[in-house]
């Protein structure tokens, strides 16, 4: 068991996880499964960003390009997953609104 940070795309969630096991891993804050490594987001992120820098005058919009990264990995993925993954990165390379780390919460007494 490792704890490695995870990423919800639904609710942009940073969070660690406790379990490597897909039909366990969920969210802490909203409960949906709709959760990856967030070091494979950083990097889908990057070649998202390397691909805009290649691309003469921006004009390939950043939904195809994050279409074919995502494509070329291969990830075996529920359509809705996707579809959530690219408005995570249009949401993070476009409207500058990167996914919040969760602060742990200190009971007061």
């Amino acid at each position: 068991m490792s704890a490695r940070e995870r990423l919800c795309l639904s609710c942009k969630e940073i969070f660690t996880g406790r379990s490597d096991s897909p039909d366990q891993m969920r969210c802490s804050v909203c409960h949906t499964r709709e959760i990856m490594d967030k070091a494979d987001y950083d990097n889908i992120k990057d070649d998202v960003l390397d691909w805009m820098r290649k691309t003469p005058f921006g004009i390939v919009p950043v939904w195809d390009i994050a279409r074919v990264v995502i494509g070329k990995r291969d990830m075996n993925r529920p359509a809705s997953f996707t579809l959530e993954l690219m408005k995570t990165l249009y949401d993070d390379i476009v409207l500058g609104k990167p996914p919040t780390l969760r602060r742990s919460r200190i009971a007061v007494e």
